[in-house]
Formats: C-alpha cells, structure tokens, sequence
C-alpha cells in the first residue's frame, strides 16, 4: 500500500466534499441514529424491574419516624386548643391522600 502525502490529501478532499455536498442527510441520518439509540435505551430502562433484594435493601433504610409519648400529648392538647388544626388533623385522618 503506498501511503504518499499527495494522494492522501486528494482522497482527503474528496471525502471533505462529499461530506460538505451531503452535509444536510448525514446531519439528519447522524441525528437519527442517535434519537433511535436514545428511544431505545429509555424504553429498555424504563421495561427493567428492580431486584426485589435491593427494594427491601431500600426500605429498610428508612428511618421511620418515633414519637414519644409526652411529645403526642402536647400535640393533641394544642388540637384541642386550636380550632384550625383540628380541621386540618380530622380531614386529614378520614382522607389521607388529599392533599
């Protein structure tokens, strides 16, 4: 294989302008394969099931929250006080998945 310096460049420029006539298709091919690539890999994450080893790993983690009992019965007396908050506390106790 002979490798010279001028038909290197002429090969070159050749392929410079093929690119530089066709720049808009491979543009638009290039963008393409890269938006089917990215469609492809989203669906593929989005079709995969957690391990059910990591998902009690994950529960687990939570910290649940601790009341003692002196701190819920400052709570219930200030209800009891405030008119508000006991709307709020027994609309919340019949629908806890209102916001």
């Amino acid at each position: 294989m002979n490798l010279d310096k001028d038909t290197l460049t002429t090969k070159l420029n050749t392929a410079l302008a093929f690119c530089q006539r066709h720049a808009l298709i491979l543009g638009i091919g290039a963008f393409g394969l890269l938006y089917s690539y990215i469609i492809i890999q989203v669906s593929a994450m989005a079709n995969k099931t957690p391990d059910e080893t990591v998902v009690t790993q994950q529960i687990q983690a939570v910290p649940h929250p601790k009341i003692n009992k002196e701190t819920a019965k400052k709570i219930e007396g200030l209800e009891d006080q405030n008119v508000n908050v006991q709307a709020i506390f027994k609309e919340a106790r019949e629908n806890p998945f209102s916001e």
